[in-house]
Parts: structure tokens; sequence; C-alpha cells
């Protein structure tokens, strides 16, 4: 029987562990291993720049040197620490874009209950927002609200 596939969460690190078919040996000399982690930071640099910046943000000079610090560390602890970072930022990430889907969701169950003609204009703009705060004055104000004008307001 197949092994079950894996849970992929895009934009979230995932766990590795590196052996070879039937635990047989993966690395046979310290330049192997040593190749191993240089790739292993290339990627993790390039997945946190990927993830983290916006593509103007460093020039390309300033990549490549990053990337070159990264590799040139001998123990792999730099990956080690960079893999834990990204790690919680992708965890911290995580935990914030499921409030803010979760609130969405709470949004427009409230809509639709309460002004079903108007779900369509009203969650074009909450989609629109991204700030916690902004969407949880949303789903308060929908419990008042008597119509959806003033939930629009709310968004400008």
């Amino acid at each position: 029987m197949a092994r079950m596939a894996r849970a992929v969460a895009p934009g979230f690190p995932h766990h590795i562990t590196e052996r070879g078919n039937r635990r047989q040996q993966t690395f046979f000399s310290d330049q192997d291993y040593q190749s191993y982690l240089a790739l292993m930071a290339e990627w993790c640099v390039n997945w946190y720049l990927a993830s983290v910046l916006d593509e103007d943000e460093l020039s390309l000079k300033e990549i490549k040197e990053m990337a070159e610090q990264a590799i040139s560390k001998e123990t792999g602890e730099y990956i080690m620490t960079l893999a834990e970072k990204l790690r919680k930022e992708g965890e911290e990430r995580g935990k914030l874009e499921g409030k803010l889907e979760g609130l969405k969701e709470t949004i427009e169950l409230g809509i639709t209950l309460k002004f079903p003609g108007d779900i369509d204009t009203v969650m074009i703009e909450v989609n629109k927002i991204d700030d916690l705060k902004t969407l949880v004055k949303i789903k308060e104000a929908i419990k008042t609200a008597k119509d959806s004008s003033e939930i629009l307001a709310l968004m400008k």
C-alpha cells in the first residue's frame, strides 16, 4: 500500500530528513556533506528572500553576498538558525492568515444572513482588507448595522 501524501501548506517551510533508500548512507565524504549544506543554505536564503522581501528591496549583488555568506559557514549552524527563523515566521504568518480567513468567513456569513442582496458588493471590499482590527470592527458592526452602507463606510 502506498504511503499517504503529506500535507503541503503553501508558504510554510517543511521539515526534511535526509537519508538514502532503505536508510543507506547518503554522504560518502565530508565534501558530499558540505555540498549538501551549501545547497540547503542557498535554497533557504532563496525561499526567505522570495517569501519575505519585495523583488525591488535588494539588489542582485546584495542577494548574492547574502547567499555566499550563508554558503561559507562550515558547520551548518547558520543554516539551522535560518531554518528555525523561517519556521517561526511561517508559523506566525500562518496564524495571522488563519485569523484573517476566519474573520472574512464570519463576515460573509453575517452579511449573507442580514443583507443577502448586498453580499457581492460588501465581500469584494472585505476581501481587500488584510488588517485584523478592521475586520473585527466590521464583524462587530454587522450586529447593529441597519443596512450594508454602514459596513461599507467602515472600509473607507
